[in-house]
């Protein structure tokens, strides 16, 4: 988990609100919806042999809804400063667990389809905007980013209720982003951000029913990837202190190879390659928007 370095953000943060002239702040608050499918495998020793997919693990249609707030406010004159934190409850999705014994996904050795109708997730991000154009129809901004993820993927099954394996994927690290908006009409507006980030990866897993394996941390998974979402925002202006807003969101999240090790009850450790995780990620969002 991300303990330390979230309560460094929001202590820097806290630093920058309190040295800032906050007026014509934005506060964006609303309901988040998201779907993602997630994967990652391993290989049979470090040098990505003996077979080169050892254990695959995918996670189908995870569904999870929850809250997002986002505040924005300026520092001083074309510098922005924005900090969203958006959480979210899975409620939803299954997924498989499959071992080989032979490369190339050849000579099945395990398979099991799950459900993983629970878990949770959470996104932190800031973003330092600087203003390029402001003009009556077109604004556009680059900014610089910083982002911590967490989402947590079970494996379940109702045919053995002792089972609840966990894998808690982590990400976090910084970005760079463009931001333009476009008046459509009198009231009617088009967000677009587009932003890009280098991010370190960690994940945690239990699975709680190998005996062979320790609790609470089964094996660890490290790794360095990118990520690129896409979102876009319309918005309707009720009044000038009062917007709504329908939100859509794709993201596309890939690490390269990275370390698998394994923690077992006899004290020895196993290390061997992670062949990598990726992601693709859908959201939906409805809120509104106040200027304050």
């Amino acid at each position: 988990m991300f303990t330390k370095e979230v309560m460094a953000f929001v202590f820097i943060i806290n630093l920058l609100v309190a040295k800032a002239q906050v007026k014509d702040a934005e506060l964006h608050i609303g309901g988040s919806a998201q779907i993602r499918n997630f994967s990652w495998s391993i290989a049979g020793n470090i040098y990505g042999e003996n077979p080169n997919i050892l254990s695959e693990l995918k996670y189908k249609d995870i569904v999870s809804i929850g809250y997002l707030a986002k505040l924005k406010f300026p520092i001083i004159r074309h510098l922005k400063l924005g900090l969203s934190l958006e959480k979210l409850y899975t409620v939803g999705g299954h997924g498989t667990d499959n071992d080989y014994a032979a490369d190339n996904r050849t000579n099945p050795s395990y398979e099991h389809l799950f459900s993983s109708n629970k878990g949770s997730a959470y996104d932190l991000c800031g973003l330092m905007e600087i203003l390029l154009i402001d003009n009556k129809k077109l604004m556009l901004s680059t900014g610089l980013s910083y982002v911590l993820s967490e989402q947590s993927f079970y494996i379940l099954d109702k045919s053995i209720p002792e089972l609840n394996s966990v894998y808690l994927a982590n990400t976090h690290g910084p970005g760079v982003a463009v931001i333009v908006k476009i008046d459509a009409s009198k009231n009617n507006y088009i967000n677009s951000l587009t932003i890009w980030n280098s991010l370190s990866y960690k994940a945690e897993a239990d699975w709680n029913l190998i005996s062979t394996f320790k609790h609470p941390i089964s094996f660890i998974h490290n790794s360095r990837g990118n990520k690129i979402e896409q979102e876009i925002i319309l918005g309707h202006q009720f009044t000038k202190n009062f917007d709504v807003f329908l939100r859509g969101n794709i993201s596309f999240f890939k690490t390269g190879k990275g370390l698998d090790k394994a923690y077992l009850a006899s004290n020895n450790e196993i290390t061997t390659r992670l062949n990598g995780a990726k992601s693709i990620l859908y959201k939906l969002g409805i809120g509104c928007l106040l200027k304050i």
